[in-house]
């Protein structure tokens, strides 16, 4: 999902992008993967600098600050 993201926003789709981010983001949050989560922090980087006002990019950016603090230091 975090490619589907990639590819919508590529084609300038950021609430696309934005809702199959946070798709991605509820899977990897499950798995706990770090490199999936390194992933979608690009996709986030994206997003937020091509349309930081959009309400789906804002509410990916959230979600994805919530998973970085809710990660536990190893």
């Amino acid at each position: 999902m975090t490619r589907l993201g990639a590819a919508h926003a590529a084609d300038q789709a950021p609430d696309a992008a934005a809702i199959a981010g946070l798709g991605a983001l509820t899977e990897t949050r499950r798995g706990g993967s770090q490199h999936a989560l390194a992933e979608l922090g690009i996709l986030e980087a994206t997003l937020t600098g091509a349309w930081p006002c959009q309400p789906k990019v804002r509410e990916f950016h959230a979600a994805m600050s919530a998973a970085r603090a809710s990660k536990t230091p190893s």
